[in-house]
């Protein structure tokens, strides 16, 4: 095997030893059994395909010699045994102890952003980075970019909405022919598709470039010159119309939502639907018996639709909140 498939840490260690040994330092000849040793010991264990617990189990066609270090790291051996072996394991007792790769409650990455424009990696005049967010197009968590700080903000305001189906940064360039009768392209920052089929093209400047710009009679010509299908609307979004509170309260849900809870979300929609007028959320926390999880809950409820609150306060356990009608 290749001395470069070694872990970092055995090749300096097996190069320091022979550096040792070749220098004729004392007790050369141990010093080699354990440099090979070693080296031996992992290759032994890459012989097993893989170090990951879910695909021993999952694939039983092979026999498993490990070194003890190995099935302590992979979660397999209890610390007071003295040796590691394990031979074909039974795919039907598997079965009944795990479900398939996709199911299991491991850590997956986000998913890459889908922008059709990268920003760039570093910038003097603006804040740049991506939110994590999961919508209900894909239940999976993806990146979402933002170019500025007014791009966080209108993206975290959109994932808020109860109706939003999906989010897309950064969407393909479109073409237009402006007021001066030249042919440009202009990119949206995202493309929010709703529930109902709705599509709109969002546009976040600040109110000081869009008045000294003109950008208002620009946006008028890419309306214009939309092509067919790519959204129903168009949309402008400066400072203005983002509430610093509504902000930091669809901050705080999307961190919530970082932890789904279902339980906690089921015992409060089961108090919302016994609800017939107002009440304070630490009410419904106290009902619940889940502390913190349910004001969690509670947090999400007021952004899926089932409960009315006033998200230009910040939302709290003081908070008054009352039964939508027609709840989602």
């Amino acid at each position: 095997m290749s001395n470069t498939l070694l872990p970092k840490r055995l090749r300096r260690r097996r190069k320091n030893y022979f550096r040792t040994a070749a220098s004729g330092g004392k007790n050369n000849e141990p010093i080699k059994a354990k440099a090979s040793k070693e080296a031996s010991d992992f290759q032994q264990g890459l012989r097993c395909k893989s170090l990951s617990p879910l695909h021993l189990l999952h694939d039983p066609n092979f026999e498993i010699r490990q070194p003890r270090r190995a099935f302590l790291r992979a979660g397999f051996v209890h610390p007071d045994i003295k040796e590691c072996h394990l031979a074909l394991v039974e795919p039907v007792a598997v079965a009944k102890t795990m479900t398939n790769l996709e199911n299991d409650d491991l850590y997956r990455p986000p998913l890459p952003t889908v922008a059709g424009l990268m920003f760039p990696a570093r910038s003097k005049l603006t804040v740049r980075g991506f939110t994590l967010a999961m919508t209900p197009a894909e239940q999976r968590w993806r990146q979402i970019i933002s170019a500025s700080q007014g791009e966080r903000e209108t993206c975290l305001l959109s994932l808020a909405m109860p109706d939003l189906w999906n989010l897309i940064d950064q969407p393909k360039p479109v073409s237009f022919v402006d007021v001066d009768g030249r042919q440009r392209t202009h990119r949206f920052d995202y493309l929010a598709e709703f529930k109902n089929g709705l599509r709109v093209a969002i546009a976040v400047k600040p109110a000081e470039r869009v008045e000294r710009l003109n950008f208002k009679a620009t946006l008028q010509a890419i309306k214009r010159d939309l092509p067919l299908g790519f959204a129903d609307r168009v949309a402008l979004v400066t400072e203005r119309e983002r509430h610093k509170i509504e902000v930091r309260n669809a901050e705080l849900l999307n961190f919530f939502r970082r932890c789904p809870d279902p339980e906690a979300d089921n015992v409060v929609a089961e108090l919302i639907d016994g609800l017939f007028g107002e009440v304070s959320i630490s009410d419904l926390v106290h009902k619940s018996g889940l502390g913190a999880r349910a004001f969690r809950a509670a947090f999400r409820a007021i952004y899926a639709g089932r409960l009315d609150a006033n998200t230009r306060e910040t939302i709290s356990t003081n908070s008054i909140v009352a039964p939508r009608k027609g709840k989602a």
